[in-house]
């Protein structure tokens, strides 16, 4: 199960909310917010990284604090009010370093969110979002 995950479905409303009522007219329709996770930084040219700290942003929608890895993104789409989290795929050297990876099923229980996707070049998939960004 991952680590440091709750559910956030409330704090997501509140997003909505907020902008549908400030944000949305000046927009077109569709429109979506995009976030992107924290990522692994290495200090400077060594092999050592630094201590992983999520984006607060997006930790605020999703609840996630550590990830098993770094590179999620989320897209809400301010008109249908969907989530849907990207997660990207993982290869056999990650499995070899820290385990089996968490399961496409496993994320969206943690995260409460409406899809989930397996990514292996996020923009080549934008075209099923439907929405600006």
């Amino acid at each position: 199960m991952l680590q440091g995950a709750m559910n956030r479905t409330a704090q997501r409303a509140k997003v909505f909310a907020r902008f549908q009522s400030e944000v949305v007219g000046n927009f077109p329709s569709p429109s979506c917010i995009f976030l992107e996770g924290g990522t692994i930084q290495d200090l400077y040219d060594t092999d050592t990284e630094l201590p992983f700290i999520q984006e607060g942003n997006f930790h605020y929608v999703t609840g996630l604090n550590e990830t098993p890895h770094s590179a999620l993104q989320i897209a809400l789409n301010l008109q249908t009010k969907e989530t849907i989290l990207f997660v990207p795929k993982l290869g056999i050297d990650y499995s070899l370093w820290c385990g089996i990876p968490p399961s496409v099923q496993e994320f969206k229980e943690a995260t409460h969110v409406d899809q989930v996707f397996v990514l292996l070049h996020f923009f080549s998939n934008f075209h099923f979002l439907n929405c600006f960004f």
